[in-house]
């Protein structure tokens, strides 16, 4: 059954449209649908909702009754009722529940000519498929609501909806599958009286793409009103049980600056503890979001106004019976009931409406909130509200402004003290991923891309503390241990390769090694050596650059002293001395004495040599009377000088033609 307009006004006509389907296996002739209304208006919600029970309430005004066409097994047909104002013969203002029934004749022929008794066939929503599943509906019978709206004097309900964009546990497993649903939910962002609170956390995932993160800038610039959720949705319930206050503020400061990035209008930050329903007792001035379940007696007498004080700070209340037909449920007498998408128009309309006739001359807030797993379809609810002359839509900091005259409730605050249930994160896992987060910031500091080596499974150490992991603690413990993995395999994807034995002797040596660097980008380590005693000596760390995927060989100056065996440790370390793993151990056989005696005996060698060859030059000259020889032509040189000399100055004398001798 499909209903419409949401708001019955005078002149204004029901319209009613049913399709009816012929399951059994008999042909069907003569059927009818009966349209009939309620005969009195209710007053309260839960009068309101148990109309969905068809036991509890009958349809006491009949407004009017169509034929079926025959209809086959299997067959569906169609019909449309259009009922005048007028004829549901209104009293009061507000809501009315109307029900469709179909009606067969006693008996009828099946195919081979028989007569049977064949079951009515069944109401559905036109364009539906199935009819929505309901625990207590009659299979020829369905039951929505009309509202008539005569134009009271009232004080209209401000009505405000909540709209969590985070993550689900599916979509933190996986890291994907989120951007259209978040697409989605953000594009509602611009109907009157909704707020979004948002969780930037998965666009920061090295996953997310650029065009991504462009898609959702213009959706959060064009939103009415954007409140942040703390990163990753975190768990404040259980960070203040693990007594990590600084984890729940970096978490709102870091949610904050990330959405004022990506062009949000001016956000505040919001705790959100929707789930689970208890307030969280620290110092942050954000209001609270909390649940009516939580508020002992919150409905008892009536519908009270959503902006309260808990413990001294802001807080709002959300309205569970609400957010249970946003989800598209409503709970009568401990049944549930699916609710079609025109029931949940045309039931949020008459709630809404309920509110106000409870008391019309207080304005009381009403907020709700869809749940954190919403798929991010196009919500009934959000649509009809700015259609109802009752409503008045709010933001959250409308309402919140509200917070200032109201009420303590005094819910229970959760205190520090107190273990979380429900597989929250706890302070030893909390502790171990600082430790792999430390771990990783040592090996990113030695690269040049850091985002190089940033793998998913190390993103994912930013959503551990998300409370929705409270659905699959097992896989966050997994994800854990599979970061930590990450960590040791890129420590390891830096190394010393050297041989197991190094001989040296001398007193001043270079000590050989090759650092290999396996990551995707370059790397500047810090090579340093340490002895077992003080016999050997680095004489400076020395820095390394060593290309992505390729080795350097390093020579490493080092003094000795004297002789002996000894073991080397050889250490990789950040520029500034942060070891990047285990020290490389090497065998040394040190002999520096061995070169002191090999230089002796080559002094030695040289002195012997040179004395030989003085000896052996001086008995050769004197065993072949060399000096007489030396004489003799020593004087024939100075004769041939004589005879240069007296030529030149005969030249002299002569002169040329013209010369000074004339």
């Amino acid at each position: 059954m499909e209903v419409w307009p949401a708001v019955l006004r005078e002149g204004d006509a029901a319209n009613v449209r049913v399709r009816v389907t012929n399951r059994s296996e008999e042909r069907i002739e003569g059927a009818t649908v009966e349209l009939a209304a309620q005969g009195w208006t209710p007053n309260t919600r839960f009068t309101l909702h148990r109309w969905l029970d068809p036991d509890a309430y009958i349809a006491a005004v009949d407004l009017a009754e169509l034929s079926v066409p025959t209809l086959g097994p299997g067959a569906t047909a169609e019909v449309r009722f259009e009922v005048p104002a007028a004829d549901f013969r209104f009293d009061t203002w507000g809501p009315r529940g109307i029900q469709v029934e179909s009606v067969v004749p006693e008996t009828t022929e099946t195919d081979d000519g028989a007569t049977a008794t064949p079951s009515a066939p069944t109401p559905e929503i036109p364009g539906a498929g199935e009819p929505a599943p309901s625990t207590a509906a009659l299979p020829d019978r369905d039951r929505s609501w009309v509202t008539w709206w005569n134009e009271p004097e009232i004080t209209p309900v401000p009505v405000g909806v909540l709209v969590p964009i985070t993550p689900t546990t599916t979509e933190l497993a996986s890291a994907a599958g989120w951007e259209d649903r978040y697409s989605r939910l953000l594009s509602q962002g611009t109907a009157p009286g909704v707020t979004l609170l948002v969780d930037p956390a998965p666009l920061s995932l090295p996953s997310t793409s650029p065009a991504t993160r462009d898609s959702v800038q213009p959706l959060l610039g064009t939103a009415a009103e954007v409140w942040s959720l703390p990163w990753a949705w975190a768990d404040t319930a259980a960070l203040q049980a693990a007594e990590r206050p600084d984890l729940i503020a970096g978490a709102a400061i870091r949610s904050a600056d990330e959405l004022a990035q990506l062009g949000a209008p001016s956000t505040n930050p919001i705790e959100g503890t929707i789930d689970p329903s208890r307030a969280v007792a620290d110092a942050d001035p954000s209001p609270l979001l909390i649940s009516a379940d939580s508020v002992p007696g919150w409905y008892a007498t009536g519908t009270p106004g959503a902006a309260v004080m808990v413990g001294g700070r802001p807080a709002v209340v959300l309205d569970t019976l609400l957010g249970e037909v946003l989800a598209g449920t409503a709970v009568v007498a401990d049944t549930t009931h699916l609710l079609t998408a025109s029931q949940q128009r045309q039931l949020t309309a008459a709630t809404t409406a309920v509110t106000v006739r409870e008391d019309p001359d207080l304005a009381r807030p009403v907020l709700v909130s869809l749940s954190p797993d919403d798929d991010g379809a196009p919500n009934h609810v959000t649509t009809v509200l700015p259609e109802l002359p009752w409503v008045t839509p709010v933001t959250l900091s409308e309402a919140v402004a509200l917070t200032s005259t109201a009420p303590d409730v005094g819910v229970q605050v959760l205190d520090s003290a107190e273990d979380p249930s429900g597989g929250a994160v706890t302070a030893g896992q909390l502790g171990e991923a600082a430790d792999v987060e430390g771990r990783f910031e040592v090996v990113a500091s030695v690269v040049e891309n850091p985002a190089a080596i940033t793998t998913p499974e190390l993103a994912q150490l930013d959503l551990l503390a998300a409370r929705a992991w409270r659905a699959d603690p097992a896989e966050r413990d997994r994800r854990l241990a599979v970061a930590s993995d990450a960590v040791a395999d890129l420590r390891g994807k830096l190394s010393v390769i050297t041989p197991a034995n190094v001989l040296m002797v001398s007193e001043s040596s270079n000590f050989p090694l090759t650092v290999s660097n396996e990551l995707a980008t370059d790397a500047t380590v810090l090579v340093s050596l340490t002895a077992t005693d003080l016999r050997l000596q680095q004489v400076e760390p020395q820095l390394v650059t060593v290309p992505a995927g390729s080795e350097v060989r390093g020579d490493i100056p080092v003094t000795a002293v004297g002789s002996g065996d000894l073991t080397v440790e050889i250490l990789l370390s950040t520029p500034d001395g942060q070891p990047l793993g285990d020290g490389l151990p090497v065998e040394v056989r040190m002999r520096a004495e061995w070169e002191n005696t090999a230089m002796l005996g080559l002094i030695g060698l040289g002195v012997v040599s040179f004395g030989f060859g003085i000896f052996r030059t001086v008995r050769r000259n004197v065993r072949e009377d060399r000096s007489a020889v030396l004489e003799e032509a020593r004087e024939q040189y100075e004769v041939h000088l004589a005879e240069l000399e007296e030529a030149r100055m005969a030249r002299w004398s002569a002169g040329p033609r013209g010369g000074p001798g004339e």
